[in-house]
């Protein structure tokens, strides 16, 4: 991350957000004094499914090595990015 960011990776074989969940990188404000933007990334080593809402108070980067299904919300203060061969976004 770039000076005054900071970033959470959450990495699985699958991901799977359900409908209702909530998956978050926001802050609050500050964290530590230092950043008010924490990115996200999301890895699945297999597929990743977003049926509830992610958000991320910096850049969002969702990666698959299968499929990226979004039926849900995403959002991010900056960046969205989605990285796989077979991408459906219909949220």
């Amino acid at each position: 991350s770039e000076k005054g960011r900071h970033s959470g990776d959450i990495s699985a074989v699958n991901i799977t957000n359900n409908e209702g969940a909530l998956i978050s990188s926001a802050g609050g404000g500050k964290v530590g004094n230092k950043a008010d933007a924490i990115d996200l990334s999301l890895n699945a080593d297999q597929n990743f499914s977003n049926f509830g809402t992610i958000t991320s108070s910096g850049d969002l980067n969702v990666t698959a090595g299968g499929a990226i299904k979004n039926t849900g919300n995403a959002t991010a203060k900056d960046n969205i990015s989605f990285n796989s061969a077979d991408i459906t976004n219909s949220g």
